[in-house]
């Protein structure tokens, strides 16, 4: 089994979310992320996101083998800046 990371990010916003899937297509998992947002459960981080009309799914690294994806998806939250990194540096 492989996956996905990927990106959230918005023009207007100062930080992105990164996450990762095994799902079938990408698209499953940002439906995913719009039905929390729009239902106000969502995951602190995307939402900051996610509020953000011009908000864009990028698709970073793909076939990536399961047992490989937390250490992908570690390496894009270091390299961007994410909302994880953005509100730890806030505090």
């Amino acid at each position: 089994m492989s996956g996905y990371v990927y990106r959230i990010f918005s023009k207007k916003g100062d930080c992105c979310y990164i996450g990762i899937t095994t799902k079938p297509k990408i698209s499953y998992r940002y439906n995913q992320h719009l039905y929390e947002f729009k239902r106000q459960r969502y995951y602190y981080s995307s939402y900051e996101v996610m509020q953000h009309e011009d908000h864009v799914l990028e698709l970073l690294e793909e076939n990536i083998p399961k047992e490989q994806l937390l250490i992908k998806e570690k390496h894009y939250i270091e390299k961007f800046n994410n909302c994880v990194n953005y509100n730890k540096k806030k505090k």
